[in-house]
């Protein structure tokens, strides 16, 4: 059959696996999915003349089992032409009972008048959101994910990450995750490639995806550039007020029953460390410098032109360190900036300094920042992130120490910066869906 062999032609070359493949049949069983998604549209319209309309029933009704007929499921896919009588399975192996393979028909058959086969529009792509803001937005993009042919499926843990295992079980046949920080390791993406094509990580870190199996199985990693910036600088600010006033450790003694005065410091005058300029550290910048602070920063790409700008002025680290009131990490996580501060680099900080992470745990060797605390090298810490999250028995120490505020990686959790995160994540999935590169790859995939 000419239209057969037509559309197992366009299969082969826009899908290498599906080369050796003789049949409609043997090629959809193998999987569309692996088609390319830009080269779906086409494939999908050779196929479509290779299904006829039954006299009386509508192409996209299935057999309910109970003697009716139910639409099917916005996004099902046609999975099989392989049943001996010619008629479709859906992708879960439910009969169609609307369509038959072509036989003599011109493969340019057009569609029915003022019919969208479930062919065309069929490609479901599942999305995995184990990022729950997503469901903040999800209304405002339900007609575009809907037209787009994609799913939003919700991960069974109510934890706030997943692990290995918990990926393992549920991203397989998945084409998109919408990820907080989950284990997306090597044996991951391994598994769940070819069909995984992006993971759309909600957040600006993506140190807790292996990049190097990203990038050896075509996986796109990106981020939610801009999203949270606001929120982390914010959040910052407060930290760095509750260390100067220790504002925490008044309430916890007010609610034991002590009232009286413990004396803090204020922060005119005071000088602010930022290790890390880029948006978040600018931002909390702009915010001290309403509070009268001295800034001074030190990053390995210094922007000089802000600095003129805002008053900054940089130094290398140690000269940083030796100089700081406060000090406020918003480096990256990379094999250079892990244990950032360290043993040697704790002992040049003026003595009597502070330390605020929000940035990244790998940032501090928390070890080391126990004995500079209990050396009175650091006066105190405020840490929003630790090197295992959550953080394990191991890490009791830093966890429970008197000079330590610990909280739980939620210096981006405004209402608002989720919101924004959301729509640019879903904005991305809706980008693969359509064909397109998405929007802020991760440098390193570039």
């Amino acid at each position: 059959m000419a239209n057969v062999g037509r559309a197992v032609d366009v299969l082969t070359k826009v899908a290498p696996p599906l080369r050796k493949k003789r049949t409609v049949t043997e090629a959809l069983h193998v999987g569309i999915d692996r088609v390319p998604l830009n080269a779906k549209d086409e494939a999908l319209r050779v196929f479509y003349p290779l299904v006829e309309r039954a006299p009386t029933i509508p192409l996209g009704l299935r057999d309910d089992g109970a003697g009716g007929l139910q639409p099917l499921p916005h996004g099902v896919f046609l999975a099989g032409l392989g049943a001996d009588d010619g008629k479709l399975n859906d992708h879960r192996g439910v009969p169609i009972v609307a369509g038959r393979i072509h036989r003599g028909t011109s493969a340019d058959t057009p569609a029915p008048p003022g019919h969208t086969p479930p062919i065309l529009r069929a490609m479901v792509m599942r999305v995995l959101a184990s990022a729950r803001n997503v469901s903040l937005v999800i209304d405002q993009f339900q007609a575009q994910l809907e037209q787009a042919g994609v799913e939003i499926v919700f991960p069974q843990s109510k934890a706030p990450t997943l692990t290995e295992e918990e990926l393992l079980e549920q991203l397989p046949g998945c084409s998109v995750a919408v990820a907080m920080p989950d284990d997306y390791s090597a044996r991951v993406i391994e598994k769940c490639a070819p069909t995984l094509k992006l993971i759309a990580r909600s957040g600006v870190g993506y140190d807790s995806i292996d990049l190097a199996a990203a990038r050896s199985h075509g996986v796109l990693v990106t981020t939610t550039v801009g999203a949270n910036h606001d929120a982390v600088a914010d959040f910052t600010l407060g930290l760095i007020l509750d260390l100067a006033r220790h504002i925490t450790e008044i309430a916890q003694k007010v609610r034991g029953g002590w009232w009286g005065r413990m004396a803090g410091a204020e922060l005119r005058g005071k000088t602010l460390g930022i290790v890390g300029t880029g948006r978040v550290g600018r931002e909390v910048a702009a915010r001290a410098a309403g509070f009268g602070m001295r800034l001074a920063a030190f990053d390995v790409y210094p922007n000089q032109e802000w600095a003129r700008s805002a008053n900054v002025s940089y130094f290398s680290l140690d000269e940083l360190l030796g100089q700081s009131d406060f000090i406020t990490l918003h480096a990256p996580s990379t094999a250079e900036t892990r244990h950032l501060l360290n043993r040697d680099t704790l002992a040049t900080c003026k003595t009597g300094a502070y330390v605020v992470n929000t940035a990244r745990g790998d940032l501090i060797d928390e070890a080391a920042l126990v004995a500079a605390l209990d050396s009175g090298q650091v006066a105190g810490a405020a840490l929003d992130v630790f090197a295992n999250e959550p953080p394990t028995d191991e890490q009791r120490p830093i966890i429970k120490h008197p000079k330590v505020l610990p909280l739980s990686h939620c210096a981006g959790a405004a209402v608002e910066a989720q919101r924004r995160a959301a729509e640019i994540a879903l904005g991305q999935v809706l980008q693969v869906a359509r064909g397109e590169r998405p929007s802020f790859v991760v440098p390193e995939l570039a």
